[in-house]
């Protein structure tokens, strides 16, 4: 992870605005380098709008002779050995997408900033991103996770706002009806906005050369190794890390723009 690499593999990695090195003994020359190809996954679910009404036709009476081959003398208006059912009733309607998922590995090793220190150049950089990405012990009973609570997005900052605009509790916020179109678009634009403060409150933010732009993103799982092998200061001389991580937000193609 010499600064000779191409600069275009450099992962650029913060947390609520500050670099992931900061409060570490770090060797100077550490910089976080792709050590695999970053593979982007999106999921999209759909309904099938057509077949839950078909079912809910066969739910009636009418509904259920139609759909029985045994009822369809009864009702005279199928073909007989036919069924009540539509060719299109596996037609999908697009529900969500799901958020980006992908991966990224770093591997660290005793002399690869020139400082022959498996404090600083191994343990302490694997520390550093453990601070980024796992919970913290906030107090005795207490632990911070590395993404933001329920509270936040739900009981503080949501609940106050929306109880301001509207006069209700958000407990209730499924019974909310706005008084106008004005006052849907205030509604919108003011949880727009406290999911976005949500979203950079210790936000961890990922930049890959000129292609990956992860404004917050969750650690998903964390795992980490060291050598058995130590320096004559008892710390490992090789370690590494692999993250899997998902972003705040669903992906779109906002996260592809053109360029």
């Amino acid at each position: 992870m010499a600064d000779s690499y191409n600069p275009n593999k450099l992962v650029v990695l913060t947390k609520g605005g500050s670099d992931w090195k900061l409060g570490y003994d770090i060797a100077p020359n550490i910089r976080l380098y792709l050590e695999n190809d970053v593979s982007i996954s999106v999921n999209q679910t759909y309904e099938d709008p057509l077949k839950e009404i078909m079912e809910a036709m066969k739910s009636t009476k009418l509904g259920k002779l139609a759909a029985d081959f045994a009822g369809v003398a009864e009702i005279g208006t199928l073909i007989s050995g036919t069924r009540l059912m539509t060719k299109y009733v596996g037609s999908k309607a697009w529900k969500t997408s799901s958020q980006l998922d992908f991966s990224l590995s770093f591997n660290f090793y005793m002399g690869m900033a020139g400082k022959w220190e498996g404090r600083t150049e191994v343990y302490n950089p694997i520390a550093a991103l453990g601070n980024v990405f796992l919970p913290k012990v906030t107090s005795g009973i207490t632990i911070a996770g590395p993404g933001p609570s329920y509270a936040d997005i739900l009981s503080t900052q949501a609940k106050s706002i929306l109880k301001d605009l509207t006069g209700a509790d958000i407990t209730n916020f499924a019974n909310l009806q706005s008084e106008s179109t004005a006052a849907q678009k205030t509604e919108q634009s003011t949880v727009h906005k406290v999911m976005k403060e949500m979203m950079t409150k210790n936000a961890v933010s990922v930049t890959i050369g000129k292609v990956y732009n992860f404004k917050s993103v969750l650690p998903m799982s964390f795992e980490y190794s060291f050598s058995k092998e130590t320096d004559t200061e008892g710390y490992p001389i090789s370690g590494s890390v692999n993250i899997k991580c998902e972003t705040f937000q669903i992906g779109t193609s906002d996260d592809l723009p053109a360029q």
